[in-house]
């Protein structure tokens, strides 16, 4: 009895079917084809061939969509029918599928690398702020700044022209204290900075009380 083996297929292809029928008989059998529940049209090619005494049976020809093809084998024992099965373009198809693995890789890598840059100019940034920050807000360094005046209370001022200029002469005068050192306070911003020696900032925050008395010669 024929048997067909599992090795029997069809092949499309650029608008073109190739099927194959193997089967193993002895006596050889008859092959025929059938298309879509017929005889297959005009212009299809069929041929046979013996190797290794297997019988291979082809059909050809030109579509335009798939159809469905059966193969049948028959001899003086009997019969054996099978519908083929379609097989793509397997080096097309890796083709194509490298192709997307290829893309997928490279797109992966430029969206790390760009991860990476941003990550890095946002470190880089955050340390130029906490250096700027540094350098104006120094921890250990006391910032002194001579903001009051001179207050002198003075009831009567009297203009005196010597020596080709004018001359300011203050009367009834009594000298006040004025502090000639005071700490710079530090006004606090969105970002501050965080010194680690707390002793030192409540020490460069407390102004030191140094007082300095100012006297005027009474002319």
């Amino acid at each position: 009895k024929p048997a067909i083996s599992a090795q029997s297929l069809c092949h499309w292809e650029e608008r073109a079917v190739s099927c194959f029928c193997a089967v193993d008989a002895n006596p050889r059998p008859a092959v025929t084809w059938s298309v879509n529940g017929s005889s297959p049209p005009a212009g299809y090619n069929t041929s046979v061939s013996m190797e290794n005494g297997t019988l291979w049976a082809s059909l050809r020809g030109d579509v335009d969509q798939l159809l469905s093809v059966a193969c049948y084998a028959y001899n003086a024992l009997g019969n054996d029918s099978s519908t083929l099965l379609y097989t793509s373009n397997d080096s097309l198809t890796w083709k194509v599928v490298t192709a997307v693995c290829v893309l997928s890789s490279l797109s992966l890598i430029f969206v790390i690398l760009l991860l990476l840059h941003r990550c890095r100019r946002q470190s880089v940034k955050h340390i130029l702020n906490c250096r700027a920050a540094s350098s104006v807000y120094p921890g250990n360094l006391g910032i002194y700044q001579e903001i009051m005046p001179l207050y002198i209370n003075c009831t009567e001022v009297t203009h005196i022209y010597t020596n080709g200029s004018y001359q300011l002469v203050y009367q009834n005068c009594t000298p006040l204290f004025v502090r000639n050192k005071q700490v710079l306070q530090v006004h606090q911003r969105e970002r501050r900075v965080a010194w680690t020696d707390r002793r030192t900032q409540r020490e460069r925050r407390r102004p030191e009380n140094t007082e300095t008395a100012v006297y005027l010669e009474i002319i």
